[in-house]
């Protein structure tokens, strides 16, 4: 009975689509979407039963998905890392994304192992990487940098056949870690809920793609090409439908709960701040450099030791790395920053947020996230900061090494 309502889903996705869609405001503007391997690259060859192979489902159902996006949600730009036959490095895909500016990256791909019983669909994101044997899916996608000459050069000595260099790219994409894992879970939702297929979860791999693109970004396995009944589904044009419609409605699900947040703080920003003086003007009253100064409290016997911070302040550009502990409306209390020091405030969306530490360092900054979550902030994560803004950390790293 589980397939029951399969021939009728592109039906009831088509009818929802646009009405849907025409509530969806503009927030996210840009998404890249990034077919797996291509050209040399054919990725995984599955059983050796079809001419095609990896690289192929994945440009198939790559492009089905933008073409829905284009067709059914208005002011959002698609952009593709390939649309034909062709082998953009990782480091072109991850530049693309980059340049583009775009607000949400998609990598595309098909899953093998040595078993012929593996089965099913997975969504990836950055994380993972500390046990050497946790990262089966990061081995091989990232050993497609081994086909490049110079690939230690263009990837910064980063070699993917050694685990313990894989704990270099955990230190990137935290800021958006918890927009990545959201679309994950949508995407593995509509793939067993809506296609009635075997749900993997979402995983956390240690990726280049997905760590080197400074937006939320998520790499899905579509299914086995080694396993045959996978392989078969994968190849017609209504499996491949079907799963690009799934990925369609996550991305949808996804931007409705995006533009929401964003209506959300908006809101508070404007509850904190007030009605601008001139009435006849509608823009927010800024908040004063002042009100970002933090409320001193005596001492007590109980106040944690302060945390020492190496920083390198000769020729100081006004760039650092830092660990976002948490935000509030208004100013906080010396007392709720549990003896971390120094703290560095700022403003962003209405709230004030509060940064850990002021570092160089990416490796240091990593042992102030966990030191920070000693003292029980455990949401905390690395951002990089350039004379009062933030930066990703990939932007932070480009202006410290200038």
């Amino acid at each position: 009975m589980k397939n029951f309502f399969l021939p009728y889903f592109l039906i009831f996705t088509f009818i929802v689509f646009y009405s849907e869609a025409q509530e969806i405001s503009s927030t996210i503007k840009r998404i890249v979407i990034d077919p797996g391997h291509g050209g040399k690259d054919p990725g995984n060859l599955g059983t050796g039963r079809y001419k095609s192979n990896e690289k192929d489902i994945a440009l198939k159902v790559a492009l089905k998905v933008g073409g829905y996006i284009e067709k059914y949600i208005e002011n959002v730009e698609v952009i593709y890392t390939r649309k034909t036959d062709v082998y953009p490095t990782l480091g072109e895909r991850t530049r693309m994304a980059n340049k583009a500016k775009a607000d949400l990256f998609i990598s595309i791909h098909c899953d093998a192992f040595g078993k012929e019983s593996a089965h099913g669909c997975s969504s990836l994101v950055l994380g993972g990487g500390k046990k050497k044997g946790e990262n089966r899916i990061a081995i091989r996608e990232n050993a497609v940098i081994l086909k490049e000459e110079n690939y230690e050069t263009n990837y910064d000595n980063f070699n993917p056949k050694d685990e313990d260099s894989f704990y270099t790219l955990l230190l990137y994409q935290s800021t958006y870690r918890e927009q990545s894992l959201s679309l994950a879970s949508k995407i593995q939702d509509q793939f067993r809920r809506r296609v009635s297929r075997t749900d993997r979860g979402v995983k956390q791999q240690p990726l280049w793609v997905t760590a080197r693109v400074s937006m939320p970004a998520v790499l899905v396995e579509l299914g086995f090409l080694t396993n045959k009944k996978e392989e078969d589904f994968l190849n017609t044009e209504k499996g491949q439908d079907y799963m690009a419609s799934a990925i369609f409605r996550a991305f949808r699900d996804y931007k409705v709960e995006q533009d929401a947040l964003v209506q959300q703080v908006k809101a508070k920003s404007e509850l904190v701040i007030g009605p601008a003086v001139d009435n006849t003007d509608k823009t927010i009253e800024k908040i004063q450099p002042e009100d970002l100064v933090i409320k001193e409290e005596e001492p007590t016997p109980n106040t944690p030791k302060a945390t020492a911070v190496t920083y390198d302040d000769r020729n100081d550009l006004g760039v650092f790395y830092g660990v976002q502990i948490f935000s509030s409306q208004g100013k906080a209390h010396s007392s709720e920053f549990a003896g971390l020091n120094p703290i560095v405030p700022f403003m962003e969306n209405g709230l004030i947020k509060y940064i850990y530490g002021k570092t160089n360092s990416l490796k240091e900054a990593d042992t102030l996230k966990e030191d920070a979550k000693n003292k029980g902030f455990m949401d905390c994560f690395i951002v990089g900061m350039y004379k009062g803004q933030k930066k990703t950390l990939s932007e932070a790293r480009a202006l410290l090494n200038k």
